[in-house]
């Protein structure tokens, strides 16, 4: 239930000192008060990964971001947690010129839930200079949420990146959407490069000719052809 209070040891390993002990009650406090049993148990019986799920709303998580300052320690402290909502809050309060590479690696690699990798990519990677670097890196793991990850950055990032680098992901997504078998993440490739490929009439003439090369699916073809008549005729 929303309403189960985690071990209190296991989450007192992670405070550093008495100012980050005293911003997680709080936060802990606020959290309870705004929490939504429904939104939780429906959460929980989709079967989203988390010690604990209060189901609190992002606007009132934005509301309670707003109450502290970017702090590493507590932004630690609460993505350590386990818990929904306080790994939302952490991607919100770690301060971005202190979140490096390394400090990227370790948060992906406790990343459950294609939710959460929304939300990391989204308040905290999408903001980086390694981004696509990153990009690049994770659709090559064998791992399907980082594949995962690595679209949704791709389409937070898609304005920033010049074109060539753009078009090197795509064709890569192109090689995954053909070999692979899992329909959700299909489902993520092909929107992505959906997304992506609109960008202008020359670059989505180089994916159509990309996709026909890598003997795409003649429905993926079509719909991505009927795509380019609404934007561009």
């Amino acid at each position: 239930m929303c309403c189960k209070k985690p071990n209190s040891q296991m989450t007192k390993q992670f405070f550093f000192n008495p100012q980050i002990e005293e911003q997680i009650k709080n936060i802990r406090r606020d959290l309870h008060l705004n929490m939504n049993g429904k939104v939780s148990e429906s959460m929980e019986n989709s079967g989203l990964k988390y010690k604990l799920i209060y189901g609190t709303q992002i606007p009132e998580l934005r509301k309670i971001a707003k109450n502290y300052t970017p702090n590493v320690q507590l932004a630690e402290c609460l993505w350590k947690m386990n818990i929904r909502e306080t790994m939302i809050l952490a991607t919100m309060l770690f301060p971005l010129e202190d979140f490096g590479e390394t400090m990227a690696e370790n948060w992906v690699n406790d990343l459950a839930t294609n939710e959460m990798a929304e939300f990391l990519s989204m308040n905290i990677l999408s903001k980086k200079p390694f981004a696509i670097k990153k990009v690049n890196t994770w659709l090559d793991a064998d791992n399907k949420i980082l594949q995962y990850l690595a679209c949704n950055l791709m389409l937070h990032i898609a304005d920033q990146t010049a074109e060539d680098e753009k078009f090197a992901v795509v064709k890569k997504m192109i090689c995954k959407l053909v070999s692979n078998q899992n329909k959700e993440l299909n489902h993520q490739f092909l929107h992505a490069i959906n997304t992506l490929g609109m960008c202008s009439l020359p670059f989505a003439q180089r994916v159509q000719t990309e996709m026909k090369n890598a003997k795409v699916a003649d429905e993926i073809l079509r719909d991505f052809g009927n795509m380019m008549n609404f934007y561009y005729e």
